[in-house]
């Protein structure tokens, strides 16, 4: 297993999707301890965060999990990666990030090269922990599919 890379998180920072079958694989975290309950979320081998509900699927990224636990962390890219291809093929997705929930506007994002740019700049604040944490809400409505 790697290091958490992630230094900061925000309070909220989560993947809501109708449908993740054949992009997205969901398998049970297995501690040193033995298997737990814990569904992590994988796409083509990057863990990209854990599965909070079943229908429709809600994932927690990557930068909001226990640092402390012993999960096969991404590098930063290897998570922008996985989450392009997630936003890419999954239809009836809905992303929002929020540094801390309910104390400042969440911006709607239109436009996928906005939403790259802010999820790099999140993913960026969450492992060097310079600089301020966006708060947006997109989806594949909203940015086009």
């Amino acid at each position: 297993m790697s290091q958490c890379p992630f230094v900061k998180a925000p309070n909220t920072f989560f993947l809501t999707c109708q449908q993740v079958h054949g992009i997205v694989n969901i398998a049970p975290y297995e501690s040193p301890w033995g298997m737990t309950d814990e569904m992590l979320c994988f796409v083509d081998g990057v863990l990209i965060g854990r599965q909070m509900e079943n229908y429709p699927v809600i994932i927690s990224l990557a930068p909001t999990l226990d640092r402390k636990r012993d999960y096969p962390w991404p590098t930063a890219i290897a998570l922008l990666d996985a989450l392009d291809v997630v936003l890419r093929k999954v239809q009836g997705w809905r992303l929002r990030c929020e540094q801390d929930c309910d104390q400042a506007p969440v911006e709607e994002i239109h436009s996928r090269s906005r939403l790259r740019l802010l999820l790099a700049q999140t993913v960026d604040t969450c492992t060097s922990d310079i600089g301020e944490i966006p708060n947006f809400a997109a989806s594949d409505e909203s940015c086009g599919t």
